[in-house]
């Protein structure tokens, strides 16, 4: 049996998507400001590093709040999942790194946000 959920529009998307309550729990996302999430075994903590198991491990690879913020996104613009970085730079990196491959030419005017150009120039040059 499946359980069918009303079609949200785009402003209750914007206030509750990506909020994920069982019986009872905060209306909003909580602010998690830990850097690190403990676990009681060994084993419960390399499922999550290796992927087996969608856990928070270490805030610079995702927790709560961070992921109900790319949730949200996703549902917003309809895609299926969403990245969210903690930088314009980290955002521009995270794309052009996505797209292209060792050898790949990139033709950019030195006009760019930040030290993009000296991304290109410097850093994925080699």
């Amino acid at each position: 049996m499946t359980i069918k959920t009303p079609q949200l529009r785009f402003e209750s998307l914007a206030v509750h998507g990506g909020l994920e309550n069982g019986p009872c729990g905060p209306t909003t996302v909580p602010i998690v400001q830990s850097s690190a999430f403990a676990y009681e075994r060994a084993e419960a903590l390399e499922d999550a590093f290796r992927g087996r198991k969608a856990a928070p491990v270490y805030t610079r690879l995702g927790n709560p709040t961070t992921g109900a913020l790319e949730k949200r996104l996703a549902l917003l613009e309809g895609g299926l999942a969403a990245v969210a970085t903690s930088s314009g730079m980290a955002a521009i990196a995270t794309a052009v790194m996505s797209i292209v491959r060792s050898g790949d030419e990139i033709l950019a005017s030195s006009s760019l946000f930040g030290g993009t150009f000296s991304l290109f120039r410097d850093t994925l040059s080699y």
